[in-house]
């Protein structure tokens, strides 16, 4: 995750000498949209500067993240002093790492600090990083099953896999034989040239985001 918050650095650095800081704001909302994590910026009272569409999502019912009045905060009382004890800490320069739940569901959260902007003032910025809730974004999936020419049998074995399902459990949920699952699985790893499942997977939660474009049409629409 360093590598990529230190890419985005690189490409707003490169940017924002060809472009108006409008048009750049602009552009890196949209970049923003691209990227499988949640990403938050906040300020030191967790008041909202921007939210990507994955961030929000997981502030939506039931998630144990929750935005009101512009503010996001941990939906579980118990879980808003660390968390604002963190964002408190982010202003003297320290990161953290904690995780949040909620009626079943899991979300881990880091905290980072950012930079004062010269040009920016006000009070000091800090970046939430949401985990991510699944391997791969399923859209990845399916552009590598296509790129490695995979039938929509296989792709549905495949992401089975990836959610850390057993062949039997595949097998019962698309009402084949277990044996049918098995060949299946072997036909994939032959045609990705995966040496085990454990290496399919594996190569599959590496794949870069591909994220469905209905997720980001208001940042298109900012881009435009």
């Amino acid at each position: 995750m360093n590598e990529s918050l230190h890419a985005l650095s690189g490409v707003a650095a490169a940017t924002s000498r060809l472009l108006p800081v409008p048009a750049m704001d602009a552009l890196m909302e949209c970049v923003l949209e691209e990227i499988d994590y949640g990403v938050m910026l906040v300020t030191a009272n967790a008041r909202i500067c921007h939210a990507n569409h994955r961030a929000l999502r997981e502030c939506g019912a039931s998630r144990p993240m929750q935005v009101q009045g512009g503010h996001v905060a941990p939906r579980k009382a118990l879980d808003r002093e660390p968390f604002f004890r963190a964002l408190a800490a982010a202003g003297r320069g320290r990161r953290a790492m904690f995780s949040l739940q909620f009626e079943g569901a899991t979300l881990s959260l880091a905290v980072v600090p950012l930079p004062a902007s010269p040009s920016e003032a006000g009070e000091p910025k800090v970046l939430l990083l949401l985990g991510k809730t699944q391997a791969c974004e399923p859209l990845s999936i399916d552009f590598f099953a296509m790129a490695n020419r995979l039938t929509t049998a296989e792709t549905v074995v495949l992401k089975g896999l990836c959610l850390g399902l057993r062949p039997a459990a595949i097998a019962q949920q698309s009402g084949v034989a277990i044996s049918t699952v098995r060949t299946q699985i072997s036909c994939v790893r032959v045609k990705t040239n995966a040496s085990s499942i454990a290496d399919l997977v594996r190569m599959v939660t590496i794949l870069p985001p591909v994220v469905p474009a209905l997720n980001r049409m208001d940042a298109a629409m900012a881009c435009a």
